[in-house]
């Protein structure tokens, strides 16, 4: 949190942009000011970058609402660009913890949906500013949706596959204390192997940075460990 930098508030969350994020808009003017440059690139630059900002707060006030609305609090928002981080606690229930974790993700797939239909109606064709707008808004948040929702803890995939192994051994006679563990048990479990073939088949198709982010994510294991 250190290496971020707070924008402002929505609704009483604290919005701060994380330097990888930072870092991904350089690279990206960079890459617009030599493939296109003056004014034209900044532009095409602005689009993007701010349909990438607005796709991915949009996301994580997904996760932050659904926690206020079960009962739970949600006071910052971190955004990179991998989707971000809402701060988000919730009531120690598998309902409420699903409620969480499928908030970001339903947002998603709302932005997705509605641009879909949108570029139906106005085609991207040549024009380079729609186009800007139609790839964030389209395929990196269909990418995103797809990547988050892989079975791997702490991303939204991870969280929904804990909450639903949560119920089911709640359902099946334990007592909700335990089913927790249990969950956690699980999905630390299925975390790990997702990792490992994440990793094997990002090396294969090298994509270095993917494999050392599925790392990064699998670490993030141990907030489970400890509470199971």
């Amino acid at each position: 949190m250190s290496l971020s930098l707070p924008v402002g508030h929505i609704a009483g969350i604290l919005v701060r942009i994380h330097w990888t994020l930072i870092a991904l808009w350089v690279f990206d003017l960079n890459g617009y000011m030599k493939d296109i440059g003056g004014r034209p690139a900044l532009l095409i630059f602005g689009v993007h970058a701010g349909a990438l900002f607005g796709s991915i707060l949009l996301h994580e006030l997904g996760h932050a609402f659904a926690a206020r609305r079960v009962g739970g609090r949600a006071d910052e928002i971190l955004l990179w660009p991998l989707g971000g981080l809402a701060f988000c606690d919730c009531p120690p229930s598998w309902r409420a913890n699903l409620v969480v974790a499928a908030g970001g993700p339903l947002v998603t797939v709302l932005i997705v949906g509605v641009s879909v239909a949108l570029f139906r109606v106005v085609d991207p064709g040549p024009n380079p500013y729609l186009d800007a707008l139609s790839i964030v808004l389209v395929e990196w948040n269909l990418f995103i949706l797809v990547f988050n929702l892989i079975p791997l803890y702490p991303m939204d995939g991870g969280r929904i596959f804990h909450a639903l192994a949560w119920a089911w051994f709640g359902r099946h006679g334990s007592h909700p204390l335990n089913g927790h563990a249990k969950a956690s048990r699980l999905t630390i479990g299925v975390s790990w192997v997702t990792a490992a073939a994440g990793v094997a088949l990002a090396l294969y198709f090298k994509q270095q940075q993917i494999a050392v982010l599925l790392v990064l994510m699998v670490l993030q294991t141990g907030s489970l460990r400890q509470g199971s």
